[in-house]
């Protein structure tokens, strides 16, 4: 009797379907794991779709990938060999690695929210493992993949077939492609992995390796891509699917998916930023150490009808709600060691800033804030003022009249 899977989480069923099998019932099990997965993928496109088509938004939560994240990786991968993309549904085609937004709707009641991009796992192929791998470049191209095929014309490669996305791993996307020569005559197999660069704000192919495809068709490809998100190995061919693992570091993920702190990122430092680095001006006031501060919009943008062409006027002493962490800084008394065993914790702080003065703050532990959070409440020309950092690392403000 076949093997129930239904109650298996999107993670073990992944690990059963894309591990190595040893015995008979392991290969019939990750058969069964992965049309469990593709059975699972389908109904999750079709209601994303039937959201779609009634007109409502698909939230980040709505369609982000199941599989979860450790400190240190060897994590499942979502595999699409052989499987066909529909070239005009909405759903699947935006290229997987994927930034953080800025939304910014300023004026009474408006809503500013940093938004993380997710995008949704790819259907899973029900190939035969005795399939050439190479059969990947026989169907037809996602809209998806034409992205990547740009990206790789643009760093100046030559691409007679393909790309294919093979899989998704963590935050990188392995593609495969071919380069054929006349002159001389030549027949390579690519593979690539594909990332979102923070940094740039761009999708971008970080590493990529080719092998002849005698070599492929003879014992497959098994290469280590370097990544900005990770150590990528890949098992390809000659037969069957992909076979993914990543190795992640701390410092890896963080660049990646820095959580509660994107902010930081995805905002540009300005100056007037960097003055409070520089120059610490808050530390006579609050006894707080600066380590990195964003000003997220100014104040009037959120207490004033700015609908008029070039919104609120700027000068050096406008309120800005502003985002900063900080540590806790006090003299050292004579005789103390300037290294004391017990470092200060860090805090996270929203504040109504002006011309390196603070005016209305709330902190929190760091270590806290991703788990409840922070609200910080003020009030300008009657209206009451909320802004929020959530524990996913959104901010966001809303303003009501006190009327």
């Amino acid at each position: 009797m076949s093997e129930d899977l239904s109650t298996a989480d999107d993670a073990r069923l992944a690990r059963w379907a894309y591990g190595r099998p040893g015995t008979d019932a392991e290969a019939a099990r990750a058969q069964s794991a992965a049309e469990e997965l593709e059975r699972r993928a389908i109904e999750r496109d079709a209601a994303a779709r039937a959201v779609a088509g009634a007109g409502a938004v698909l939230t980040p939560a709505a369609r982000a990938s199941p599989l979860g994240h450790g400190a240190i990786t060897s994590t499942a991968p979502i595999v699409d060999a052989q499987s066909s993309t529909d070239p005009t549904g909405p759903a699947d085609h935006e290229p997987r690695p994927r930034g953080r937004r800025v939304a910014a709707i300023v004026g009474a009641g408006a809503l500013l929210a940093v938004i993380a991009g997710v995008a949704l796992p790819p259907l899973l192929d029900t190939q035969p493992a005795t399939a050439s791998s190479l059969a990947v470049f026989d169907r037809d191209d996602s809209a998806e993949e034409r992205e990547y095929l740009t990206l790789l014309l643009r760093q100046g490669q030559t691409v007679s077939l393909g790309p294919r996305v093979l899989g998704t791993i963590e935050y990188g996307t392995v593609i495969a492609y071919r380069v054929i020569r006349d002159e001389p005559a030549s027949d390579l197999v690519c593979l690539a992995i594909a990332e979102f660069d923070r940094a740039a704000q761009t999708p971008v192919i970080a590493d990529r390796q080719c092998l002849d495809r005698g070599e492929f068709e003879a014992a497959g490809a098994s290469m280590t891509l370097f990544g900005i998100g990770g150590q990528y190995d890949v098992d390809w061919g000659p037969h069957g699917r992909a076979q993914l693992d990543v190795l992640m570091t701390d410092a890896q993920r963080r660049a990646m998916d820095p959580g509660i702190e994107g902010v930081f990122l995805d905002i540009t430092e300005t100056a007037d930023d960097l003055r409070y680095l520089t120059e610490q001006p808050l530390i006579e006031q609050t006894g707080l150490a600066v380590e990195q501060l964003r000003r997220i919009f100014p104040v009037p943008a959120l207490i004033r009808d700015t609908a008029e062409v070039g919104g609120p006027t700027v000068t050096p002493q406008t309120e800005w709600v502003a985002a900063y962490t900080a540590v806790p800084v006090r003299p050292i008394e004579q005789g103390e060691s300037s290294g004391a065993a017990d470092a200060p914790d860090r805090v996270a702080c929203l504040a109504i800033v002006a011309d390196g003065v603070q005016r209305e703050s709330r902190c929190v532990a760091f270590a806290d804030l991703g788990s409840r959070g922070m609200l910080l409440e003020f009030e300008r020309e009657g209206r009451t003022n909320l802004v929020s950092w959530s524990t996913t690392g959104e901010i966001s403000a809303q303003t009501a009249s006190t009327e």
